[in-house]
């Protein structure tokens, strides 16, 4: 008894749908034998590779943002100081 022994034949009926277009794209020499096998893998590929690229991109970009605050908050804290020790000085 396998805990999928319940969609089994629901899934088998929407698998057996798309079977036959394959195969006879297939004969038919409309579809290489490599891009049935390794087809939904490639297209999984580009996608996590394209996530990959655009997290990786927009992560940096966040990091530059906030450098630049950091350095405006740096900038505005210092020139605060300057002012309030000038004053402090007279």
């Amino acid at each position: 008894m396998s805990a999928f022994d319940g969609i089994k034949e629901p899934v088998q009926s929407y698998v057996d749908i798309w079977t036959p277009m394959f195969k006879q794209a297939s004969e038919a020499g409309l579809v290489p034998d490599f891009l049935l096998h390794w087809g939904h893998g490639a297209a999984m590929a580009s996608v996590l590779l394209s996530m990959g690229v655009i997290g990786a991109y927009s992560e940096w970009i966040s990091f530059l943002h906030f450098i630049y605050f950091l350095y405006i908050l740096y900038i505005s804290l210092t020139s605060y100081v300057v002012i309030l020790h000038s004053g402090l000085a007279n």
